[in-house]
Order: C-alpha cells, then sequence, then structure tokens
C-alpha cells in the first residue's frame, strides 16, 4: 500500500469589513506528492493592537456599538474633537506576529464615515456618507500598492520577510499618529468613522504569495 505522510499547513482566518465582519483565509500549497514528510511552518498573527498614543499617553480603542449591538473587529475612531486623546490625528495600529518561517504580510483598510441620529424613542440610526479617502499615517516601511479604477482597494504590503526569533511575537508597526503639522479636517458633531482591518500573513516560501495573492513577483519589485 502506498504510504501517506502528512503535508503541514496553517489556515489564517482573520478580521473584518467596514460595517460587517469578513473572514481572510490564507493557505499554502505544495505540489512534491508524497514520498516525503513536509513541514511548511506556523504562520500566525497573534494579535493586532488599536489603540492611540497622545505623547506617551495611551488610550485604548473602541468598538462600535448601536444601542446593545457590537460590531467585534469594527473600531470607533473620533473625528470630530481634536482635544480627545481617541483622535483620528492619535491613532495607532500595530501587528504582532508569531509566524517561526519567513513570512509577507499585507493589510486592506476599509473605512466609512457615518452620521448618527437619534429619534425622539432613542433609537440611533446610522447613515453612510460617501467620502473621499481618508487619510492614515502609515508607516514609511510599507509598500502603498493602489487600485487605479478603485482607490479604496489599496492593499499596503510590509515588503521585508518576517519572522519572530524570540519567544515573544514580533511587532511590526502599521499605522502611527500623524507628523508634527498635519491636521485632519474635523466632521461635525454626530458624525464618527468607522474602522475595519484585513490583513493575511503568508509563508515567503513554496508560492505561498503567488498561491495566496496572485502575485508571482513583489509589487515593490525584485522577487519574493
Amino acid at each position: 500500500m502506498r504510504k501517506r505522510f502528512p503535508i503541514y499547513l496553517t489556515l489564517i482566518i482573520l478580521l473584518l469589513a467596514s460595517l460587517v465582519s469578513t473572514f481572510v483565509g490564507a493557505y499554502l500549497t505544495d505540489q512534491k506528492g508524497d514520498e516525503k514528510e513536509l513541514t511548511i511552518g506556523e504562520v500566525g498573527v497573534f494579535d493586532v493592537k488599536v489603540y492611540y498614543m497622545n505623547g506617551a499617553t495611551e488610550v485604548e480603542y473602541e468598538e462600535v456599538t448601536i444601542q446593545t449591538q457590537t460590531k467585534h473587529g469594527v473600531y470607533e475612531v473620533n473625528i470630530i474633537d481634536p482635544s480627545q486623546l481617541n483622535y483620528i490625528t492619535n491613532l495607532r495600529v500595530d501587528f504582532y506576529i508569531t509566524s517561526n518561517v519567513d513570512s509577507y504580510l499585507r493589510v486592506k483598510i476599509n473605512d466609512q464615515i457615518v452620521r448618527k441620529t437619534e429619534n425622539y424613542s432613542g433609537v440611533i440610526t446610522e447613515t453612510a456618507l460617501r467620502h473621499a479617502p481618508t487619510y492614515f499615517n502609515i508607516n514609511s516601511t510599507w509598500h502603498i500598492e493602489e487600485d487605479p479604477k478603485d482607490v479604496k482597494n489599496t492593499y499596503y504590503y510590509y515588503p521585508q520577510k518576517i519572522k519572530k526569533i524570540t519567544a515573544d511575537p514580533l511587532k511590526v508597526s502599521f499605522i502611527i499618529p500623524y507628523a508634527a503639522g498635519e491636521e485632519f479636517n474635523a466632521y461635525s458633531t454626530g458624525h464618527s468613522l468607522q474602522l475595519g482591518i484585513v490583513y493575511d500573513l503568508v509563508q515567503a516560501n513554496h508560492g505561498g504569495p503567488l498561491n495566496n495573492w496572485g502575485l508571482a513577483n513583489p509589487p515593490w519589485g525584485g522577487v519574493w
């Protein structure tokens, strides 16, 4: 009888869309058959930390809640009061990676500005507004790949291979606070920004980017 040997792979299933949850699967394939035992390795994101920093002061995120319903993985960002610590200019997002093999990370931002109104009985209604793409201060180490047909379909690639080398997860900084002198045009009371982050992490070898993203070469040039 022909022996079968397992091929280990990791399924990365994570996060959300703008106003509803979405799941993204990142997987690996290998075409070498089953004459050898192949261990692909562990590819994983331990945590996505969303918070605000104003100097040395750190403020945790708030998820969007309407009445008693919480939109898990959708973050409420203050866009009306620059004096508040949770204002958009103070936003930070960090990834904590647990991969024990070389991996690549890409991210997509889903943001939606909404206006909330409350009727006589206290019921809150959200109205999504058309708006220009929101400016987030992306760490300069990332490569930005815009879709010329739809600017909201922008992907952010971390161009360096990621692999943790200590017992602790590896921190990768994504969104950082606005630089000195940069401003955001505040909206009027009743408006807020709802933020969702979709990300996937794939192994750098064994055709990870090609099989998962359909990319034979990196968007920033060169080879994987």
